[in-house]
């Protein structure tokens, strides 16, 4: 049978320009049954740099994968330190609620200890899951209870709390479950998540060493970090307000949101920070006023769009091309919009075109949001690529996106007042190095030329910015995948 159906786009962005990430081996997961295929194939959009995989189950498939519960996910399991991992996670929604207890609707309640927890604190409950067993024997113990989806479900009366506690993941349509969360939330309700989180420490530590359990998890669609995930509950409507460590599974984080009022799409027009790049040093030369910018909760900048222009976004470029909303010198280092406006940034071979490489980074600094994102794709350094094109101006290395940080600027000031924490470099390379070890691949990329095809570098806005100082300096995680 036909496990999967294919994800036409990105589930988040709708971006279709997508790269493999892993491919994992899934003989080894509890439930594995060769209909569901014997691998998992992690994909990573180049727009929103959300990874999940390249399809979700169909209804055969599910029910063949729910035909067994784990026995954590038994209403009852260890149910005494289950309490006490419980209480903790209504504590933390406890001090963010304005009154003593309420509405509380727990989707995906598995064990049930979350839900028996917050009754026990005050909470009248409510429980979803789609295992029928589960449903039952919670209904047995006196609670209510139903066997539906989330974006199936009608309540008469909103909640003041949901909790998702490592459920999203498993969502085939993340945007589509949140939306609907928000809907069933009183004006002020407070949404619980809580699920393995991509961005810490301890999950590239996992990933590094080959051990990571969740890229073989096949209940598992989504593989998300704090950042996306924060970006995604903005666009959904919320407010992130608190962040935790989960003691429910390994590498896990605790997120509380809250319902921010509706807000209708305002027309504006952009405005240009009175402040001066210090290292602008091209001479003054004219740039098209932009006409009235749809500005929402924020906004998503494609740099230098050139003749790809992306739906959803503002389009800048210095040529009036087809698809481009604003024409703008990016020599100048001078954007027309607000400090902290941009969520999330693209640059498809632009940088490499720019002289004034610092003064425009440090711009987009400036218009970015707090953690923003931004995807940038370069030639390599090496490459001809990199110095056949005559409009090419810079070379970039692995190496060089540091200086774009504060940190790299322990020993001279010029003047740059941007900070981009680099969070991943990753290397296109033929597919005639496949098999190779990482170090023999890196070992060609520092002695060859045309080792790499194209680099990727992602970067997160750091505000405020950091301190000039060494001692702040990360090593660079380098990747590199075939293409």
């Amino acid at each position: 049978m036909e496990a999967r159906i294919p994800y036409e786009s990105c589930p988040l962005c709708e971006g279709r320009e997508l790269d493999e990430h892993v491919v994992a081996d899934c003989t080894g997961y509890p439930f594995y049954s060769p209909e569901l295929g014997s691998t998992q194939r992690w994909l990573r959009c180049r727009a929103c740099t959300h990874v999940f995989v390249d399809g979700y189950f169909t209804e055969q498939a599910l029910r063949l994968l729910f035909a067994r519960t784990h026995a954590g996910q038994e209403p009852g399991h260890d149910i005494e330190a289950a309490r006490y991992v419980s209480a903790k996670m209504v504590e933390s929604v406890n001090v963010l609620h304005p009154r003593l207890g309420g509405r509380w609707l727990d989707v995906g309640f598995g064990n049930g200890a979350l839900l028996t927890t917050a009754d026990e604190f005050g909470w009248d409950v409510v429980g979803l899951d789609l295992r029928e067993d589960n449903v039952r024997t919670i209904r047995e113990l006196g609670f209510e209870a139903h066997a539906i989806e989330l974006t199936a479900y009608r309540p008469e009366v909103p909640f003041d709390v949901i909790s998702m506690a490592d459920v999203l993941e498993h969502m085939p349509f993340p945007k589509a479950a949140l939306a609907h969360a928000r809907e069933l939330l009183c004006e002020d309700g407070l949404l619980f998540l809580s699920m393995p989180n991509a961005d810490s420490f301890l999950w590239a530590t996992l990933t590094k060493n080959a051990v990571n359990p969740y890229f073989a998890e096949l209940e598992h669609y989504h593989n998300f970090g704090r950042r996306r995930l924060y970006r995604l509950l903005e666009e959904c409507g919320f407010t992130p307000r608190r962040y935790g460590l989960s003691q429910r599974y390994r590498a896990c984080m605790e997120v509380i949101a809250q319902r921010t009022p509706r807000q209708h799409a305002a027309v504006s027009v952009a405005k240009q920070s009175s402040a001066e790049s210090p290292i602008a040093t091209t001479p003054s030369r004219e740039t098209t006023p932009p006409a009235a910018v749809v500005q929402r909760d924020a906004i998503r900048l494609n740099v230098g769009c050139g003749r790809s222009p992306l739906e959803g976004w503002v389009n800048l470029d210095s040529a009036r091309l087809p698809g481009v909303d604003l024409v703008v010198d990016l020599e100048l280092a001078k954007l027309p919009f607000d400090d902290n406006s941009v969520s999330e940034i693209s640059a498809s071979h632009v940088l490499e075109h720019i002289h004034n490489s610092l003064g425009l980074m440090q711009e987009l600094h400036r218009v970015a949001r707090p953690d923003a994102v931004a995807i940038i794709r370069v030639p390599y350094g090496s490459s001809d690529d990199a110095d056949e094109d005559p409009t090419h101006v810079r070379r970039y290395f692995w190496s060089s996106w540091g200086y774009f940080s504060q940190p790299y600027y322990w020993r001279a000031d010029y003047g740059y007042r941007g900070d981009w924490e680099l969070e991943d470099v990753q290397l296109t390379i033929d597919a005639k190095f496949t098999g190779m070890s990482w170090a023999e691949v890196f070992a060609a990329v520092q002695r060859d030329r045309n080792v790499v095809k194209e680099m990727v570098a992602t970067l997160r806005a750091i505000k405020p910015a950091r301190q000039p100082l060494r001692a702040l300096q990360k090593q660079t995680l380098v990747r590199f995948v075939t293409g």
